[in-house]
């Protein structure tokens, strides 16, 4: 064999250990890398509650709620956001800081990190950050053994669009600086990094409500804005704010999407997030290529490319595509009325015909007084000729069922009967008790007493018992009336069923011309009776 051989032969042994043998080549990741990960890129962010100023008794607390859960809907639409690259480097430090020091402990802090920290923090936002300090967060990253594998990720995405926003829980109102609040406030994946602020006031009918972004990454107000605004249109008026100053927030031009189609049952994908059916409105996305889907039941997927840019509004008059191909299927499955389920869902009854797509199906059939089958339809390919499935179900033994029908049927005659045993006494009592104390309570009253017949021990005897016996009866009567109810209903399905049983013979499964003990698909099918 040739050298030039053995040196194809090596570089391709090399290229299959380097795809097999690295499984991060491929992206997989492990459990701990896949966490810390998912700790780095979030933004965490948090909302104060608003601070009431000026005449405090005119803000109704509903709409200050009201304002502070609207604004939670609106982050709650932000998929992705970008920090600047002082931020990011913060970001990463914070979280490098957290993973090698949980507990904040001032003897293990690293001097080199908190030193670019500090300096960071007294470097304007404006001006170009050195990349040393990118470098030193690099190091540390890959020289620890629990965050090497996300330095070079890190390095990569650190300026992206690729931070997810996660929302924490609303925060009380407190004395303590925001710094503290972000520290000490956590979220499901660490401290804070945003503060959401502000203050409402009411005057007259109108309110006005400033909000201010705190980042603790930078201890600073990032933006702020105003909102004027009365009750009814407060939650309007907020989002309209919010999305003009959501670039200044998030650092990215977000664009938004109108999608309209003239079927209603059609559904609409950008990617693979649902966006809604027929006419869908989407703020806060991330400029770039998509693919628009519109899907609907029975039809083939309508895709077009899209591209969306910075601060742009797009409509779209979308179509939706074509109807597949279709075979029609006659369910012809005696006797008639039984109910017809494919793939578990209910379709109808027979007999009925059907249109479906080539594939495999799960067809079920039910009848009360018949056996139920199960079976597997398999549709390969659409032809203009029907496809036939002829059967007749085979009739449950009814001596059985008449049996039981019959037992429940005197069950419930005598449970009717033991009902009306207890509830006629019980209201004999109660009404011999009734004239009881009413005739003593008279005969109390006429001795001029002044103390009431109800303090008196007998009184206090006879009305317990009074009463006791009055909600005794209403419970058996109550339960005399469900007992009859019961007894009328299962005499009823007693007599269907010996109607049922004089009526319907004990067929077995029809055979097909082979004498095979199977249904038919494609052929019709006689019963034969010798």
């Amino acid at each position: 064999m040739k050298k030039t051989h053995y040196i194809i032969i090596a570089f391709i042994v090399l290229s299959i250990n380097r795809l097999y043998g690295d499984s991060s080549f491929f992206g997989y990741r492990d459990e701990k890398t896949a966490a810390n990960l998912d700790s780095l890129f979030v933004c965490n962010i948090g909302i104060l509650n608003l601070q009431y100023i000026g005449n405090i008794n005119a803000v109704n607390p509903i709409d200050a709620d009201n304002a502070i859960a609207s604004l939670r809907n609106i982050l709650g639409e932000i998929p992705t956001m970008k920090f600047t690259k002082k931020a990011a480097i913060l970001k990463a430090i914070r979280f490098y800081n957290y993973k090698n020091n949980p507990n904040n402990d001032k003897s293990k802090i690293d001097n080199d990190l908190y030193l670019s920290e500090q300096a960071l923090m007294f470097t304007s936002s404006q001006r170009r950050i050195e990349n040393r300090f990118v470098t030193e967060v690099y190091n540390k990253f890959k020289n620890d053994t629990n965050l090497s594998n996300i330095c070079r990720l890190w390095f990569e995405n650190y300026e992206n669009p690729y931070y997810t926003p996660v929302i924490g829980d609303t925060i009380t109102r407190s004395l303590k600086e925001l710094k503290d609040i972000c520290d000490t406030a956590k979220t499901t994946r660490g401290s804070l990094d945003y503060l959401f602020h502000g203050d409402i006031e009411s005057i007259d009918q109108m309110y006005i409500i400033n909000m201010r972004v705190y980042s603790r990454l930078i201890d600073a107000d990032i933006a702020e804005f105003q909102v004027v605004s009365d009750s009814e249109h407060l939650t309007e008026t907020l989002r309209e704010e919010f999305i003009n100053q959501s670039p200044k927030i998030f650092n990215i031009r977000y664009a938004s999407l109108d999608v309209q189609t003239e079927d209603e049952e059609s559904s609409i994908f950008l990617g693979n997030k649902y966006l809604g059916k027929q006419a869908t409105h989407t703020d806060f996305i991330v400029p770039g290529s998509y693919i628009l889907t519109v899907s609907k039941s029975d039809h083939e997927d309508a895709k077009m490319n899209i591209t969306l840019s910075d601060y742009e509004h797009k409509s779209i008059k979308a179509e939706i595509g074509k109807l597949k191909p279709l075979q029609t299927v006659n369910f012809y499955i005696e006797p008639l009325g039984s109910k017809i389920f494919i793939n578990s869902v209910y379709r109808g009854v027979t007999p009925l015909k059907i249109a479906l797509q080539p594939g495999e199906y799960m067809i079920s059939v039910k009848n009360e007084l018949y056996e139920s089958i199960r079976y597997n339809l398999t549709i390969k390919e659409v032809t203009n000729e029907e496809t036939n499935v002829v059967f007749h179900l085979k009739s449950k033994n009814l001596d059985n069922q008449f049996k039981l029908k019959r037992t429940l049927y005197y069950v419930s005659f005598w449970n009717f009967t033991f009902s009306l045993v207890a509830a006629i006494p019980s209201l004999v009592f109660a009404y011999e008790y009734f004239y009881r104390y009413s005739a003593a309570n008279s005969a109390y009253r006429a001795t001029n007493a002044t103390t009431p017949f109800n303090d008196t021990d007998e009184g206090k005897e006879l009305y317990a018992i009074q009463t006791g016996l009055y909600a005794a009866t209403a419970v058996l009567l109550a339960y005399a009336a469900i007992g009859l109810g019961w007894m009328f209903f299962s005499l009823f399905d007693y007599l269907k069923i010996m109607e049922k049983k004089d009526f319907i013979p004990i067929l077995d499964f029809y055979k097909n011309e082979d004498g095979q003990n199977i249904f038919s698909v494609g052929a019709v099918i006689r019963l034969k009776i010798s």
